[in-house]
């Protein structure tokens, strides 16, 4: 559970398991899983935490 930034989880399961889930009114949305990569590099980027 990512309890800092976010409401929510990952958890593994049916398609079909995923459509009951998405249909609860207490659930935002329901996201399959996928890959995010970078493909470029930032030029001078700020300073974090100053």
């Amino acid at each position: 559970m990512y309890k800092a930034a976010l409401k929510g989880f990952s958890v593994t399961m049916s398609a079909t398991q995923a459509r009951k889930l998405a249909a609860d009114p207490a659930v935002s949305y329901v996201e399959q899983d996928r890959t995010v990569s970078v493909l470029t590099d930032q030029l001078n980027p700020p300073s974090w935490g100053h």
